[in-house]
């Protein structure tokens, strides 16, 4: 009898895990005709999107250029300058005591009297009197476009029935110097409301104006006094 000897095996059936293994590298990947058409419609949003925000910045900046007195050109948005003067004016006059006497100016008229408010910041010798040295002057000028404001040095007192009118602001000019506070603006026109009663805080409504590159823009606001104090002379009801 011959003797039982195992029979050899084809390689298939004693290596299937390797032909697998040498099937799936032969496997070539790829993108299919519906995932390249999705990325191209993908990419050109984008491309798109970038397109407008480049082309919006652009305009925008454009529209910032201002000419200097040496011919050369300063440029910033309008809604930049238009944010940074409004931060301007709401931290001088958010903290004041109260506010006295005002001209109210115009926006696109640089003939006539324009727009300037006094400040009074703080009651530093705690006296219920306005000093001087304890107010300020914000005044536009419409020659360089600047908001400018005025300090003074002297204690001088003044009764409120004289701080809040109008005609004390060449007074306290003339005993005040100036720096600016915020520059290229075309106009500026302001209110005062003052408290009418205890209940009610002072108010100071403005508007900018702004005119670049052939772009205009308005920027309206309003400021009301968070602590005010009632100066030696104001009789509210």
């Amino acid at each position: 009898m011959k003797p039982q000897y195992p029979m050899p095996q084809l390689g298939i059936e004693i290596f299937p895990e390797k032909i697998v293994n040498c099937r799936k590298k032969n496997l070539r990947i790829a993108f299919t005709l519906v995932e390249l058409c999705i990325g191209m419609v993908i990419t050109a949003l984008i491309m798109g999107a970038l397109a407008a925000f480049s082309l919006a910045t652009a305009t925008a900046w454009d529209s910032g250029v201002t000419t200097n007195v040496n011919g050369g050109q300063t440029v910033a948005s309008i809604s930049m300058m238009s944010t940074l003067a409004a931060a301007r004016l709401q931290n001088e006059v958010g903290s004041a005591q109260c506010l006295g006497g005002y001209f109210p100016g115009t926006l696109t008229d640089s003939t006539v009297q324009q727009a300037s408010v006094l400040i009074w910041v703080l009651d530093g010798n705690n006296d219920g009197y306005v000093n001087a040295n304890e107010a300020e002057l914000l005044e536009y000028d419409a020659t360089d476009h600047t908001i400018y404001k005025y300090t003074s040095t002297n204690n001088a007192q003044v009764d409120y029935s004289i701080f809040g009118t109008s005609s004390y602001i060449a007074t306290f000019k003339g005993i005040s110097v100036k720096t600016p506070l915020a520059r290229n603006i075309d106009g500026m026109q302001i209110y005062v409301q003052t408290p009418a009663s205890l209940h009610q805080f002072p108010l100071l409504e403005y508007e900018l104006y702004f005119n670049r590159g052939g772009h205009q823009q308005t920027r309206y606001g309003a400021i009301c006094v968070r602590s005010p104090s009632t100066p030696h002379g104001m009789n509210p009801s």
